[in-house]
Parts: structure tokens; sequence; C-alpha cells
């Protein structure tokens, strides 16, 4: 209890010394700390700050604080209410087209990242992590291989709804609806808070070995294969279905490299000039970053102090 009350007060006088009152750069402390001109950014649900406590040519010190507008929050809370309606009304009785399944998944990602506005952020750190490139992979899985591999839902709908029962239920929404807007929806989610997600990547990756990162890059890539199996193995009926054959491994392994390979490409060039650890403090968070005139190789165990454990 006394530590997170000293966190939390860490992170009101680290705040207020950044921005200072309505947003606005603050004085200088006893450490003769003062934000940079122009220091004060916004946009990707964040708001922050950039100070150079050891002049020009040393590292600069950033803080951020997670700052989603009204407007974002009330859009996401609306998609997973809606989705969660969809799901329970529709779906909710079978799993037996690939597009329930994926839409399962992603309202369940939309209802934590929905709560983690209101809640300690550490687990659904966590969640993001390790479930985010496997679901942003399974999305274009989805949006590929059902139109070349199987039969769209609103096709299947009009062919066999009458004699499908409560399997197909779902399929009545139509190939756009289904396939379409959970992956709009979650590339905007990654748009939006995409400086959040930036230093949640950074600060898992940067504590690991280079070993370790290797094997937990190879992760990230193969990764949407796990809930593809899972469903071809649990739930694909092989009728009435959105892919009812599987389509290779070939293609699913050519997918899901080029689709996670670009997204975690933009989290390692969008992170590179991070240097050190992240501190958080309850919705705010320090981390160190390279001048703009240094190299990748300027700062190691420099005289600085920093260690830098990126590959």
């Amino acid at each position: 209890m006394g530590s997170a009350k000293k966190d939390r007060a860490q992170a009101k006088r680290a705040a207020k010394q950044a921005t200072g009152p309505g947003g606005r750069p603050g004085k200088p402390g006893a450490n003769g700390v003062m934000p940079m001109a122009p220091g004060i950014f916004a946009g990707g649900g964040g708001l922050g700050t950039r100070t150079a406590p050891f002049g020009a040519d040393g590292p600069i010190l950033e803080l951020q604080r997670r700052s989603p507008s009204t407007i974002t929050m009330c859009v996401h809370g609306f998609w997973t209410l809606f989705m969660l309606f969809t799901l329970c009304t529709l779906g909710a009785s079978s799993l037996s087209l690939l597009s329930n399944w994926v839409w399962l998944l992603v309202t369940l990602f939309a209802t934590v990242t929905f709560a983690g506005y209101f809640d300690d952020a550490h687990y659904e750190a966590w969640l993001i992590f390790w479930s985010m490139t496997m679901l942003h992979g399974l999305l274009w899985l989805q949006i590929l291989l059902v139109p070349f591999y199987g039969a769209a839902p609103g096709g299947l709908w009009g062919s066999f709804g009458d004699h499908s029962g409560e399997y197909m239920l779902m399929a009545q929404l139509g190939a756009v609806p289904l396939l379409l807007l959970p992956l709009l929806s979650f590339l905007a989610y990654v748009w939006f808070e995409r400086r959040y997600l930036q230093i949640i990547f950074y600060d898992f990756t940067n504590q690991l070995e280079k070993q370790h990162r290797i094997v937990n890059m190879i992760f990230h890539v193969t990764s949407p294969s796990l809930p593809l199996a899972i469903w071809a193995y649990c739930f694909n009926p092989k009728i009435f279905n959105d892919l009812p054959r599987w389509p290779g491994v070939a293609p699913v392994a050519l997918l899901i490299a080029l689709f996670n390979g670009l997204l975690l490409h933009y989290f390692r060039t969008s992170t590179e000039d991070y240097i050190g650890s992240v501190r958080w403090l309850h919705g705010v968070w320090l981390v160190w970053r390279r001048p703009a005139a240094a190299s990748v190789t300027d700062f190691g165990e420099g005289k600085f102090g920093f260690v830098n454990k990126r590959l």
C-alpha cells in the first residue's frame, strides 16, 4: 500500500514538473531539468514532453502519459458493446464458422483493452504483448483465406441458411461486416494507441536476452497459426462452413510472416531511439531516448551509464 502511494506521488510530481498546469512547460527543478522547446507533443493516444538534463549532446528523458480522447473511448466502448451484443444474439451457440471464432477473439480483446482505460494497465499490457500479433495475423488470414479457399459467409447463408440451423446465424451479417469490420477496428486501435503499444513492446523485448529475443520474435511471427489450428481441430464441422478445408502450410506461413513481420518492423523502427529500461508510474512512463544527432552505436555502456540491449 505504501509503495503504491509512493509511486502515485512520484507520477504526479513528474507529470507536474514536465508539463506544468494546463499542459504548459514546467519550471526547472532543483537539478536544472527543463523541458526542451518544443518539448510537448500529443498524438497516438498519449501526451508527453521531453527534457535534456545532460545538455544537447546527452540522452533525452521522455515522459509520456496515456491520454485517449473522450471520442476515442466512446467509439471503443460502442464497438465493444456492438460486438458483444452480436455475439450473444447470433454467434454464442456455435463457433463453426471461422468468422464466428475470429469475432469472439476480437470481442475479448476489445473488452479487455476497453477495461484497461479504467483499471491498472499491468494485465492489459501482458495481454497486448502476447496476443496482439496473434490476433493481427489471424485477421489477415481470415480476410484472405476465406475468399480464396472457402466461401463468403453471406453466400453460405443465401444457399444453406434454411438448412443449417443455428450454426450459421452470424452469416446473416454478410461478408463485409464479418471479414472487414474486425480488421478495420483492430487497425484503428493500433493507430490511435500506437505510443502506448510501442512502449509496451519495447519494454517487454528490452528485458530479454539476445537469444530469448530471437525466440520471442519467432513466436510473434508464427502465433496466428495457433488460434487457426485450434479452430480447425475443435470447431470446424466441414459443412456449412466458410473455410471447410485446410489451405495448406505454405499460404498460411507466407501470410503471417508478411503481415506480422511488417507490424513487428514498425514497432522496432519506431522505438529504435529508446535506450535503457522503462519506468512505469501509474499511467505515466519515463524512458530515455538518444539525441537526434546520435547514431545507434553511440549509446551502449557509455559515459551516461545506459545499457542498450536491443538487437
